[in-house]
């Protein structure tokens, strides 16, 4: 039984399907297939019930999938601290980002670790909270930026180093007149329709509005914030989103105004326990702190 074995049935359980899990490992579906069947073989029992196109765990599969996490996970803890003794300069790091981070700040991030670790790859994903904070947990990513709010009420604790006060702001058509001139109040959101994003991002502005004590109408979502400034833009609704959020958006035909009370998600740095970060991964937590704080 090899940890290779291990991380292919671990690929397999995650994309549902060997075709996907092939793509997914840059292999071929019956590399995927053969490696599956030698691990039944080495167990003594099916791992999988196979389908026409999608694959599912047998009750006996269920049974040792945990242990075989475990056991990648306590892998991948063992290298990271060889690493951290060794002081390593090369090997790679894991980061995740949300999209608004992705396109203000990456570009910077990866520019400034360059010049101080040339010989380390970078492998970025972006995406919404939830998916990125379970891939810190399931030790697929080093580090991630995401908001406090989004982590707050996890049973299992992270580390979160604070960067930056992102305000919660409000888009609307340019003809719309708020009461006040220079602001927008959250009694007025309160009798507007809304549009938030979904897949867990909206988890900053939804702590908003109920830390305000405030119900509000939420039609229509977007899950991107280019699409959500042109939905504001057809007069579906105001769109409430962090301020960064903004910062590559056509805002053609929009204003933008900031919400009082005002409110703010607080984005920051997340990580598991760091004594397992690898010497690269500290140091790309180094990066960000100095270029964003």
């Amino acid at each position: 039984m090899s940890l290779y074995s291990y991380k292919v049935f671990n690929t397999v359980v995650r994309e549902g399907s060997f075709a996907r899990a092939a793509r997914a490992l840059d292999l071929t579906p019956s590399a995927i297939s053969h490696t599956i069947a030698k691990l039944e073989d080495e167990f003594g029992f099916r791992l999988f019930v196979r389908g026409k196109k999608e694959v599912t765990l047998t009750d006996s599969g269920r049974q040792v999938e945990g242990y075989i996490s475990e056991i990648i996970a306590s892998s991948g803890m063992l290298e990271k601290r060889v690493d951290q003794i060794n002081g390593a300069r090369v090997g790679e790091v894991n980061f995740g980002v949300i999209d608004s981070v992705a396109v203000s700040w990456l570009p910077r991030i990866l520019e400034n670790y360059r010049e101080e670790f040339p010989d380390i790859e970078v492998n970025v994903r972006e995406d919404g909270y939830n998916n990125i904070i379970n891939a810190i947990l399931s030790h697929e990513l080093d580090l991630a930026i995401v908001s406090h709010s989004s982590i707050r009420n996890l049973g299992t604790p992270l580390q979160f180093i604070p960067l930056h006060e992102d305000k919660i702001v409000c888009v609307v058509p340019d003809k719309f007149r708020p009461k006040n001139r220079d602001h927008i109040t959250v009694e007025e959101l309160a009798k507007m329709r809304l549009i938030f994003q979904p897949n867990g991002d909206e988890v900053d502005i939804e702590e908003y509005f109920e830390g305000q004590g405030v119900s509000v109408d939420v039609r229509n979502t977007a899950i991107t914030n280019t699409s959500l400034t042109s939905m504001v833009r057809c007069g579906l609704g105001a769109g409430i989103l962090a301020q960064l959020s903004l910062s590559c958006c056509d805002l053609t035909g929009l204003s933008v105004y900031p919400i009082v009370p005002f409110g703010a998600r607080t984005l920051g740095i997340i990580s598991r326990d760091k004594r397992f970060l690898t010497a690269a991964a500290s140091g790309l937590a180094g990066c960000i702190t100095d270029l964003i704080n």
